[in-house]
């Protein structure tokens, strides 16, 4: 899994939220792609509702949940991510041959 902040005008794209066929499946694509933002977008609710005294807490956690059941990706977003993961995958079994060889 490529740790990523994924840009925020992709993240809130109004047009690439749809009903999704697995949830379970969404909720791990999603969270694998959207990871660093979700961090973002929890901490900063957890600051909001810091300084609100509390009231707001709920709203970060339902954010986020929300986002990743109805958030889809498009074909060129999921491709983009298989080619990183094999990129790192490749990359890091070269690095342990080059390690061997030293």
């Amino acid at each position: 899994m490529e740790l990523q902040l994924r840009p925020w005008n992709d993240f809130f794209d109004q047009d690439g939220f749809t009903k999704p066929n697995n949830i379970a499946d969404r909720l791990q694509s999603n969270g694998n792609y959207y990871l660093l933002n979700y961090v973002f977008l929890l901490a900063g609710s957890s600051l909001i509702s810091f300084f609100l005294g509390g009231r707001a807490y709920w709203l970060g956690p339902v954010s986020v949940v929300v986002h990743a059941v109805f958030r889809t990706r498009t074909p060129t977003q999921v491709i983009q991510s298989k080619i990183n993961k094999v990129s790192n995958k490749v990359s890091n079994k070269l690095n342990k041959l080059v390690d061997k060889d030293h």
